[in-house]
Parts: structure tokens; C-alpha cells; sequence
């Protein structure tokens, strides 16, 4: 696998993702990469706000560098988590990439509409996804990123 320079950090990465099965390919995906390290994964929008914003048990919650962010979920989907992510000052700067089955041109537009950086339509197998995330983990890598 592709692996970071001397100076380069793993881009922390939080994934909001409902589904158990894809999370655990993605968490496994990402374990076997050097330039990302997942930092925590929200099973959905609401609980993905409250570690982003560090509410009840998230206050010492590590602020990712990149949001991996499914649209379909309950509670409060995609879209809804996309603008208040975008509404709020003191989370707009962390890059959201959509990471979702869909393919639909409509959701495409929407998600970009409400700020994400990237809509990536999750690959079929685990080694696309693999190298998804590898591409995704050397761009993130290397991208100046804002702090908080």
C-alpha cells in the first residue's frame, strides 16, 4: 500500500455510516491504509453532530480532518447533516465527502448544493473500495487542511 513521507500524518477521519456492514468494510479498508486513520464512526447524523460538537459523552471528542458522510440514514440523513455541518462556523471547514450507493444525479447536485467537497458512489467489491480510499487517503494526505 501507499505509504505517507516522513513529515505526512494519517488524515483523521470520522465516518457516519448507518449500516454495520459497511462500516466494517470501511473501518477495515482504512486499517489497512497508512494515510488515514479512522477516529471514531457515528452510526448516524445526530450522533455525528454531537462528537463533532463534543456534547454528553464525545467532550474529548478528536476533531477529523475529513467527514466520510452516507446519505441514507435515519434520524436526520445526509443532506440534513450536510447543512448543519455548512451552517455551523466552527465545523464548515472540515471537508465533507459523501461516500453513498447512490448514483443519482439529483443527489449529486444536492450534496454539492449543501457543501460537500466529493460524492464518491461506494465501489461494489473491497479491494475497489480499497483503492478508493487509498486514492482518497494520498489526496486527503497531502491536502492543506484548516484547523480548529
Amino acid at each position: 500500500m501507499y505509504a505517507q513521507t516522513a513529515n505526512q500524518r494519517p488524515a483523521q477521519v470520522l465516518l457516519v455510516e448507518d449500516s454495520r456492514t459497511q462500516a466494517v468494510l470501511v473501518e477495515n479498508a482504512v486499517g489497512k491504509l497508512d494515510l488515514l486513520e479512522l477516529v471514531h464512526t457515528a452510526e448516524d447524523g445526530e450522533k455525528a453532530l454531537a462528537y463533532l460538537r463534543k456534547e454528553g459523552n464525545f467532550k474529548n471528542a478528536q476533531r477529523p480532518d475529513v467527514i466520510l458522510l452516507d446519505l441514507n440514514m435515519p434520524k436526520m440523513n445526509g443532506f440534513e447533516v450536510l447543512e448543519e455541518l455548512k451552517s455551523d462556523e466552527s465545523l464548515r471547514g472540515i471537508p465533507v465527502i459523501v461516500l453513498t450507493t447512490s448514483e443519482l444525479k439529483e443527489d449529486i447536485a444536492k450534496a454539492y448544493e449543501r457543501g460537500a467537497s466529493t460524492f464518491i458512489t461506494k465501489p461494489a467489491s473491497f479491494d475497489e473500495l480499497l483503492r478508493t480510499l487509498e486514492d482518497f487517503g494520498r489526496y486527503w494526505g497531502n491536502a492543506k487542511l484548516a484547523t480548529a
